[in-house]
């Protein structure tokens, strides 16, 4: 009988042992392959986001479709733009198809007037069947409302079959007729200020370039909306890149986003001078996040404009946990099977999940334009959007 229970024992300590070891083997195998993630760029093409040799009636201008934010949903793209257009919205929505990769060729501008008063998108946030999509926040005046429109969040949902969205403004101000979301400026400058251990006058300029919702590591069951800032400063001309997150927490209430203006935090400062790469083109900055919940990672996408030819811009991807993210570890770069960094040669600036191994990236190349004499890698004309889709391997 002893020597049973004996038996018995020692087959139950193998047996948990054993599982203890595959679960070790296991999460050795995730950090692995998380090291060493890498992905490849399957498809490129342009988008004619209007008519060729489109012109500003105002300045006799050609317009340039500068295509600054990218969301997937419901089997459409919605691609918004940080400059006015010839439709009079800087928002879009195609068709696309999942299988072969294909956009379809009709494009449709939403005209809601939250969306056409809007101005310079920079990126949205997919939150299961709804959108986030903010503007800058990079200028404002305090005499009047002229910059108003510069900084405004809109949440985008669908009523039942409902064709068009509802778009209501996040945390509206209405200022002699002008709605924003202006009242948000205060809560991201303090928590710049704040982290930073400066006074709030010092950085009176900011860049907001990203927005993702994430489950909050605190609250089981609740998300916080991060911001991604590319820029802060004393002013547009005096500034410092900057890869930096910002995280709020926030309720929703289908269509309505509730934002939590005293939960505003520095959450995430990286330098890409803390790690190793040398063949980085720096300096780079945030350019877009988005969350990816299959994968439980965060997409931080980076770009640098160091002139105005297209030699001189790119961008890089780099994928953080929620864990990382929490201890402030280095983010980790995405590279090709030979160990290269996964580069753009365009300005990336958006970047949506199209499945859990499956990106879609679209770029602002300002005014840069093809020239097949200099750069015969470089595509696009003045009424086209650039993009590249990517996957995992």
């Amino acid at each position: 009988m002893r020597f049973s229970l004996f038996i018995i024992t020692a087959c139950s300590l193998w047996i948990a042992t054993a599982c203890k070891n595959t679960q070790l083997d296991r999460k050795k195998e995730k950090e692995l392959a998380k090291a060493n993630l890498t992905a490849s760029i399957i498809q490129e093409g342009t988008i004619d986001c209007f008519e060729k040799g489109s012109l500003d009636s105002l300045n006799n201008k050609l317009y340039y479709c500068e295509a600054s934010a990218v969301a997937y949903l419901n089997g459409k793209l919605f691609i918004a733009s940080d400059k006015n257009t010839p439709e009079g919205s800087a928002l879009f929505q195609v068709p696309f198809d999942l299988e072969t990769l294909k956009l379809d060729k009709k494009i449709e501008y939403l005209q809601h007037p939250n969306i056409r008063s809007a101005r310079k998108f920079e990126d949205f946030s997919v939150d299961n069947d709804m959108l986030w999509l903010g503007t800058g926040f990079d200028r404002i005046h305090s005499s009047d409302n002229t910059m108003d429109a510069y900084n405004t969040l809109l949440g985008l949902s669908w009523d039942g079959s409902s064709r068009l969205p509802l778009v209501p403004i996040v945390s509206m101000t209405q200022n002699d007729q002008v709605n924003s979301s202006k009242s948000l400026r205060r809560p991201i400058q303090e928590a710049l200020t704040q982290y930073l251990a400066v006074s709030r006058d010092s950085i009176p300029y900011f860049k907001v370039e990203g927005l993702a919702n994430v489950p909050n590591p605190k609250e089981k069951g609740q998300q916080q909306l991060i911001w991604g800032i590319r820029e802060y400063g004393r002013k547009y001309n005096n500034f410092e890149y900057s890869i930096l997150l910002i995280s709020a927490n926030y309720k929703k209430n289908k269509p309505y986003f509730d934002l939590d203006s005293n939960s505003f935090k520095v959450s995430y400062r990286f330098s890409p001078r803390q790690v190793d790469y040398p063949k980085l083109k720096l300096p780079i900055a945030l350019s877009s996040i988005e969350y990816d919940y299959k994968n439980e990672r965060l997409y931080l996408l980076t770009s640098y404009e160091h002139g105005e030819t297209s030699k001189e811009i790119g961008a890089y991807l780099w994928t953080l946990s929620l864990s990382d993210l929490e201890k402030g570890n280095a983010p980790i770069l995405v590279k090709t099977k030979d160990g290269e960094p996964l580069h753009f040669n365009h300005k990336s600036e958006g970047v949506t999940i199209l499945d859990e191994n499956t990106l879609f990236l679209i770029h602002d190349d300002d005014r840069v334009v093809e020239n097949l004499e200099e750069d015969k890698i470089f595509r696009r004309q003045a009424h086209q959007a650039a993009y590249s889709i990517i996957r995992f391997e």
